[in-house]
């Protein structure tokens, strides 16, 4: 696993969400949030505009590429 793995699973063991990473347009900086609703939260802003912004790949806030980090798709198959 990686390191966002292990965040995501930290705050999550049982039922883990797909995590979200920012990239600075300018300085290529990544921010990542263990889910869509803590990044809604820090960022002040909707679930639909990060699904949003994520699916267009249009900027956020003239300044971040959004993209999720999908897990379970990062994860291989699961026995279940």
């Amino acid at each position: 696993f990686t390191e966002k793995h292990l965040l995501i699973f930290s705050k999550y063991p049982m039922n883990p969400p797909d995590g979200v990473i920012l990239k600075n347009i300018r300085t290529g900086e990544e921010i990542f949030f263990e889910s869509v609703e803590i990044a809604c939260k820090s960022l002040d802003t909707k679930k639909h505009t990060i699904y949003t912004h994520a699916k267009t790949g249009k900027i956020f806030n003239e300044k971040y590429k959004v993209e999720l980090f999908k897990i379970r798709e990062n994860i291989g198959p699961t026995v279940g």
